[in-house]
């Protein structure tokens, strides 16, 4: 039987209304019954009142690992993340903590304790529960709360009180992606997204009932990224590859509209899946219609964590490396050696920044203290 939207079956029969789900509410994470929440796809189990005295045993000890954790930045694979967090450390590695416990995520915390790295996997399915999980993590943490200590249930964080409140943590987003009308190699930055029918709304099905919510992003995040990315020197005026068509270092960033697409094949407006189910003429026209609203790139996440984000008053940021101008084909083509260029200077581009910012919160603690 197939259900319509008035909540009837095709041969007539009524079902229940469910109730309205409102996009913005969340429930306080210690507000259940259980002395432990095992956040599962990370392979954590984390005490409802960490400190407190009531930790049952066996529990990960998140206020000392993730307190002092004020940027996390999210990419695709493991073995991404793990470069990440590597090039977070440096070349002796130092503070480098691999906390991968499932072959699901991988997990790292680096950078001194001030960073953790994530993999997310393919899809906004994907990226949404490791969102969640590290969102709960990071509130039982009291991460970014400098003052925290252990058994303080002053509420500051909202753990013990079950308020609300999320910690000072900003999220980032990179990866690659498919360039719409930008050269391959170019760097993506995200202004806003859309989906597969160019709306700026992340649409899902919470008990039955559709939802919609905004798919925008912090503007000072974004803001502060794109002018510190145009700070950086990307080969000093010539190509970024040495190849014919690629972005100069003038031209490499690009700030614009990422539409997130749920399929890499069809969805994305490739022919060379294993069908397909339109024509030449119609992909072009369809890949034309989004550049000409400002669509820069497609990719398979940034609506979901677009929208998480912004639901959750988290300031975040999205950048993806450009691998194809996808007005020109469908397959990636690139020599290994150049996409890897490519990706390092996508790291290059996020570590730069976070150490940036890291550095403005250091000072900023140093004048307070003197104060």
């Amino acid at each position: 039987m197939v259900q319509d939207q008035r909540g009837t079956t095709s041969q007539g029969s009524s079902l229940p209304a469910l109730p309205g789900v409102p996009p913005s509410v969340s429930a306080p994470i210690d507000g259940l019954n259980e002395d432990v929440d095992v956040l599962f796809h990370l392979g954590l189990r984390v005490a409802r009142s960490p400190g407190s005295g009531r930790c049952p045993p066996g529990t990960d000890d998140v206020v000392g690992l993730f307190r002092a954790v004020t940027h996390a930045v999210l990419c695709g694979s493991g073995s991404r993340a793990r470069s990440l967090a590597a090039a977070f450390a440096g070349p002796a590695g130092e503070g480098l903590l691999d906390l991968t416990r499932t072959d699901r995520y991988a997990l790292f915390r680096t950078a001194g304790g001030r960073v953790v790295v994530a993999s997310h996997g393919i899809g906004r399915p994907s990226v949404s529960v490791v969102l969640n999980e590290l969102t709960k993590l990071f509130r039982y943490a009291r991460a970014g709360d400098s003052q925290a200590t252990e058994g303080a249930g002053d509420g500051r964080r909202g753990v013990d009180s079950g308020t609300l409140d999320l910690p000072p943590v900003t999220y980032y987003r990179v990866g690659t992606c498919g360039g719409i009308g930008v050269p391959a190699g170019s760097l993506v930055l995200t202004s806003r997204v859309v989906d597969g029918q160019l709306r700026g709304e992340a649409t899902s099905t919470v008990l039955g009932v559709p939802r919609s919510e905004p798919a925008v992003f912090d503007d000072r995040v974004v803001a502060a990224l794109a002018a510190y990315a145009r700070t950086v020197d990307w080969g000093g005026g010539g190509k970024a590859d040495g190849r014919a068509g690629a972005p100069d270092a003038v031209s490499r960033v690009v700030v614009g509209t990422t539409a997130t697409l749920d399929g890499f094949y069809e969805e994305q407006g490739r022919m060379d899946g294993a069908s397909c189910s339109f024509d030449d003429a119609h992909r072009t026209a369809w890949l034309r219609t989004a550049y000409d609203v400002g669509v820069r790139n497609f990719e398979m996440e940034g609506l979901e964590f677009a929208a998480f984000t912004h639901r959750h008053s988290i300031p975040a940021a999205m950048a993806c490396v450009a691998l194809i101008n996808r007005l020109d084909g469908d397959q990636v083509s690139s020599p290994p050696a150049v996409l890897a260029a490519w990706e390092a200077d996508l790291i290059r581009l996020i570590v730069g920044f976070v150490r940036h910012r890291l550095e403005g919160e250091a000072a900023g603690a140093t004048e307070v203290g003197a104060s």
